[in-house]
């Protein structure tokens, strides 16, 4: 199964079900059957972060969903708790929605707030940690 943070096989590659499921959601993509789609990102369903205890997302827009380039996924984190410090091959954007904290890196902690904007670079190691005393949310994208 994938996790919010990334998935990947023992060869550090998408895993096969993953790469299944794609394909499954190209040919569908190629013969038509995706439309526009507007919904609640609130009746999507959150999903506890296995790696980050008190971190919870919500898989707003998937390739389920027939996005053929982008995720855009909303993140839950509780106070005190934070994102695992990691890092990966893909760049993200993200907006903050609610809250404050700092965004930790190799070279330092970068505060945040409500209605910042975030740009994560590939490869570039970070970990958004929440510092108040009500929960953080923000928006994240990714490529596919």
């Amino acid at each position: 199964m994938a996790g919010p943070f990334g998935a990947t096989d023992d060869a550090g590659g998408p895993g096969r079900a993953q790469l299944e499921e794609l394909e499954e959601e190209l040919e569908k993509e190629l013969k038509g059957e995706f439309a526009m789609i507007v919904k609640d990102y609130r009746q999507v369903t959150p999903e506890p972060a296995s790696e980050a205890p008190g971190v919870t997302v919500r898989r707003v827009i998937s390739e389920t969903d027939g996005a053929p380039n982008f995720a855009m996924r909303v993140f839950d984190v509780e106070p005190g708790a934070s994102s695992p410090f990691h890092t990966h091959s893909w760049e993200h954007e993200v907006f903050i929605l609610a809250g404050k904290g700092h965004l930790r890196s190799e070279d330092g902690e970068t505060p945040f707030r409500e209605g910042d904007v975030v740009f994560v670079a590939p490869e570039e190691k970070h970990q958004f940690v929440n510092d108040g005393d009500t929960a953080l949310r923000f928006i994240c994208v990714v490529p596919l």
